[in-house]
């Protein structure tokens, strides 16, 4: 075996051992959650569905998951809108203070979450806004707008500037070219980058911890309520639902956009 193909191996059984230990987690989660003992216990000794019905009669847990699709669904149209807008500006258009507005934008990568659901907190008290659902909305629409910017720019990058161009030359305006041109274009961009923001923002914890109250919590607060008094693989039955929720998001992005492209897409 020539020393070009034992680097190969070498790298594939490398990234397979990585890979093994990344999803472990996971597994021992989705296994755990099949266990009938009254306590979470891995391997279990026998297996049961218990669990997975125990969870649709959590008490407050169907108002915590209402409130999460709530915020979810209004902070992922609402990233996607301003990402997108944010995102033909920063590709095409050169203009005073653009770093500084690449680095507004793309901050909550780099800042931790701590920090940022403190600043919030400080922020929205500042203002008066009392009302903890539109706290977290607008939190999570800030937190999840980075995702959709790099998604979008890097799907912009590699437009074809001379079929613009020729849209133009033929007589479209801006709006005509961007619904006829560039929309075609990054429309496979915006769907992935709609989808990993619903993902982000359905599982956030760090920020929404610090904006909650009584009446607005989310289904990762209550998860983390619950295990704090009990120790019963309920969580571990709804941590494995979220788990193919997010798996099966994630299908039919690479099933829409290709394996390839979201890969490229998701790492810009």
């Amino acid at each position: 075996m020539s020393k070009t193909a034992s680097g190969h191996l070498l790298l594939k059984a490398l990234v397979l051992v990585i890979l093994l230990f990344i999803l472990s987690p996971l597994v021992v989660v989705i296994v755990s959650s099949f266990g009938e003992a009254a306590f979470l216990y891995f391997p279990p000794s026998s297996y049961s569905l218990r669990w997975y019905h125990e969870i649709f009669v959590l008490e407050g847990l169907g108002e915590a998951l209402q409130t999460s699709l709530i915020i979810s669904g209004i902070a992922t149209p609402l990233s996607v809108i301003l990402g997108t807008t944010s995102a033909l500006a920063i590709a095409r258009y050169s203009f005073l203070g653009k770093p500084v507005l690449i680095g507004v934008l793309l901050s909550p990568l780099v800042v931790p979450a701590i920090v940022i659901g403190i600043a919030m907190l400080q922020f929205f008290k500042t203002i008066d806004l009392i009302s903890s659902l539109q706290a977290m909305t607008v939190a999570h629409v800030a937190i999840t707008l980075p995702y959709m910017v790099r998604t979008v720019v890097a799907s912009l990058e590699m437009e074809d500037q001379s079929v613009l161009e020729a849209a133009t030359m033929l007589g479209a305006n801006m709006f005509q070219s961007f619904i006829h041109v560039t929309l075609p274009t990054i429309k496979s961009s915006i769907f992935s980058g709609a989808i990993f923001v619903f993902i982000i923002s359905f599982d956030n914890y760090a920020i929404s911890l610090f904006l909650s109250d009584a009446l607005t919590t989310t289904l990762p607060i209550k998860m983390l309520e619950y295990i704090e008094t009990r120790t019963d693989p309920a969580i571990a039955a709804l941590s494995s639902l979220l788990i193919l929720l997010s798996a099966v998001l994630l299908l039919i992005s690479i099933w829409i956009v290709g394996l390839k492209k979201v890969a490229r897409l998701s790492g810009a």
